[in-house]
């Protein structure tokens, strides 16, 4: 009865089509479909009673089923396969259904077209499920699932997927982003990003010591995001702390031995937290994979395709090594599909996702997919208005997994530049966390592929022209310009005319309002204007932007001189406002980046007003004297007679330690009383940072009094020296017993 179901011929005029076309479906996908369990029985009986057979040499009743002139014991399997691949690679069953009933919009007509997509997918399925159970040789998998020959009518993807659905995806997954916890939870906390096993502490400081500095006053948003971020940089170590905080949403396992079951257990806990999407988890074994249940992933066939691909690598026949230099046969049939510029984009979308799904078969091949991927991103910026949305964030995710692998090459420099202009034009969002997480993205492309990356110039302008100085609106701007700043990346940049046939660099979507005579001078006076916004976090972003930029101008040997110039102007501009707290955080900004900046006359300006000053303003008063101070006359003088020693019995530590830090830099200035008027203030109990400064001003004290003050002959200090000495080792040996092991072994070292 099996044999006739699957042999019944389809005639599209008949009353009764949608009762063969049920009867179809039901056998592919019931009997022999990636979930039948009657399929695994009978196959697993097979295989036992065959060892039987070789073993005592005897025919097992079940062997003797045959089908046609021939016999040899497999005949219901090359039948099934051979119906099942006939199945879904014939195309003209769904084009003479189209031509019967186009023009006519009925109930009746959907309920056919969706059987026969069904028969499609679920001979695929089935064919899948029989290849799993029988064949071992990858060049069966190339031939019976992956390969098709177009002139015969044949195809494979262009069956199973519906070429004019609309898939959608979420610009945010809205349960990931916990008000009350403010976890930075979305889809990049991925598995993927994690650093292996085998990656030792010693080389995951190298590789923290080399990452680019950015602003480190998270104008945008407040640092209070900044170890929830952690879960996005991995190139650190958080990275591994912040993933065992995350729980599955669903899990899709594998058997033990095809690999052809996967269980769907949903664990979604209070807390509502995203699923990984693939990695050897000690916890839950190396053969499960948890995968986002979006649109393509709910595809009858993706998870089928995803077993498959599982068992052919679990079971040898795809080569594991991360070496291997060209690729198999069955994956170049699917990197020609892929890369055909003439298929169905949702052919496309499909196959990406599946390469989502196991990337690490993939990541080997990295250097091929690249530029396909790439592409495929632009189009669907191309074809879509949304922005940055959750599929398009798990392929770059995919993209940076990759980058040890392969970079994209100087031959895709357009692609790459379009890419670029898309990620910047479409990276903001009304939710503030989802726009942070999408910038950490883009500073992490650009720390892996800046090598391939220019600044999108014209994008940038266009972002950061808000006029009004009352908005808020370019704070997102100036982070992706201190993006490519701490990256060495320019944000001026002039894209070489085209030659050939080769298009211009641009994207209509945002470029059509910007004009055409943008200098270098007209962006950075654009710049220079957000340096008079009212708000803080906006012209103190803008200030570490011009710092930076004139630091990275320093190191290509380029002119700062216009730019000095215009600065010049807005400090100006700032005193004759009376604004001296605007006045001392741009000095405070500007100078973390470009000390050259500090000169006598700025330090002057802020000596002689830190009496002034309070709270944060006063810190950072402090804090811009620490780099030059010691090119100032009097520096110390002119710090006592402002209360720069009433700070160091201030109840708020964080100022203290300011001032202990600049006071360490003048300590070779100082002459013995004034030492000795310092040591007298300290003391040696306070938090680590306090903690610190006090140990190293101790040690320089100590080291002055015995290398010169203990062979002074005058008697007039001696017994101040004696005082000054005992009084300096009583607080190094206290120090000895701090609750801080850093400075245990640095006093202990000393000592030593």
């Amino acid at each position: 009865m099996i044999i006739d179901e699957l042999d019944a011929k389809l005639d599209l005029t008949s009353q009764t089509l949608i009762s063969i076309l049920i009867n179809k479906v039901s056998t592919y996908h019931d009997i022999f479909g990636i979930n039948s369990s009657i399929a695994k029985v009978f196959y697993e009986h097979i295989k036992k009673q065959d060892e039987a057979r070789k073993f005592l040499n005897v025919e097992i009743p079940i062997t003797a089923i045959q089908i046609g002139q021939t016999f040899d014991g497999k005949e219901l399997t090359k039948h099934i396969i051979t119906r099942a691949r006939a199945q879904f690679v014939d195309e003209r069953l769904m084009k003479s259904m189209d031509v019967m009933l186009a023009g006519i919009n009925t109930n009746d007509k959907q309920i056919k077209l969706h059987l026969i997509r069904s028969l499609t997918t679920s001979s695929f399925n089935c064919l899948i499920s029989l290849v799993i159970c029988t064949q071992i040789e990858a060049k069966l998998y190339k031939a019976f699932i992956f390969d098709a020959n177009p002139a015969k009518d044949e195809y494979v993807f262009e069956n199973i997927i519906d070429p004019d659905y609309k898939y959608k995806f979420p610009l945010e997954l809205e349960r990931y982003y916990a008000k009350d916890k403010r976890k930075l939870l979305n889809i990049l906390c991925k598995k993927i990003l994690t650093t292996s096993e085998s990656d030792n502490s010693l080389h995951q400081q190298q590789r923290l010591s080399s990452t680019p500095h950015y602003l480190s006053s998270q104008y945008l948003f407040g640092s209070s995001l900044t170890d929830e971020l952690a879960v996005f940089d991995f190139t650190s170590a958080a990275v591994n702390q912040q993933q065992n905080d995350l729980n599955k949403s669903l899990t899709n396992s594998l058997s033990d031995n095809s690999s052809t079951n996967l269980i769907n257990q949903k664990k979604l806990d209070d807390n509502d937290r995203p699923a990984l999407i693939e990695g050897s988890d000690d916890e839950i074994g190396s053969e499960f994979i948890d995968m986002e249940m979006d649109e393509l992933n709910l595809h009858p066939c993706m998870i089928p395709m995803v077993c498959l691909l599982k068992h052919m690598e679990t079971n040898g026949i795809i080569p594991i090594n991360d070496h291997i230099s060209d690729m198999s046969s069955w994956m170049i049939c699917m990197y020609k599909k892929f890369s055909n510029p003439l298929i169905s984009f949702n052919i496309k979308l499909f196959l990406m996702r599946l390469i989502i799904d196991t990337h690490t078969i993939f990541k080997p091949y990295a250097r091929y997919w690249l530029t396909s991927i790439i592409h495929m991103c632009n189009q669907m910026f191309e074809n879509s208005s949304e922005g940055l949305n959750t599929f398009i964030i798990d392929t770059i995710v995919i993209l940076l997994s990759w980058h040890k692998q392969a970079i994209p090459s100087e031959l895709d420099s357009i692609a790459i530049q379009r890419f670029i202009e898309y990620l910047f034009s479409n990276c903001s969002h009304r939710n503030v966390i989802v726009m942070k997480s999408n910038l950490d993205l883009i500073k992490k492309l650009i720390e892996c592929w800046k090598e391939r990356i220019h600044a999108p110039t014209l994008i940038l302008y266009k972002l950061i022209s808000e006029p009004d100085l009352k908005s808020k609106q370019n704070a997102f701007s100036l982070s992706l310009i201190e993006i490519l700043l701490a990256n060495d990346i320019l944000p001026y940049y002039v894209p070489p005319t085209p030659t050939g046939n080769l298009p211009s660099v641009t994207t209509n979507s945002i470029l059509t309002t910007i004009t055409n005579d943008l200098t270098e001078d007209k962006f950075n006076e654009t710049i220079f204007k957000n340096m008079k916004n009212t708000y803080r976090n906006i012209y103190a972003a803008a200030d570490e932007v011009i710092g930076m930029l004139l630091n990275i101008k320093k190191l290509k040997h380029e002119t700062n001189q216009r730019l000095l110039e215009e600065l010049n102007l807005i400090l100006k501009w700032h005193n004759s406002q009376r604004l001296s707290d605007t006045y001392v955080t741009c000095i405070y900004s500007i100078q973390k980046h470009y000390p050259l900046i500090f000169d006598k006359t700025v330090m002057n300006k802020l000596i002689f007003g830190l009496k002034k000053m309070y709270g944060d303003i006063k810190i950072e008063c402090l804090e811009s004297l620490i780099a030059n101070i010691t090119e100032f006359d009097s520096a110390y003088l002119e710090l006592r007679a402002r209360g720069i020693l009433d700070i160091l019995i201030h109840k708020d530590f964080g100022i203290r330690g300011i001032a202990l830090h600049l006071l360490y830099k003048l300590l070779a200035k100082l002459t013995h009383e004034q030492l000795y008027e310092i040591a007298q203030i300290l003391y040696v109990d306070g938090p680590n940072e306090w903690q610190i400064w006090t140990l190293e001003i101790y040690k320089c004290i100590y080291d002055y009094i015995t290398n010169y003050l203990t062979k002074e002959i005058k008697t007039s200090i001696r017994s101040l020296s004696e005082m000054f000495y005992h009084h300096v080792g009583e607080q190094l040996l206290e120090l000895l017993s701090s609750k801080n092991e850093y400075i245990r072994v640095n006093c202990r070292n000393f000592w030593v």
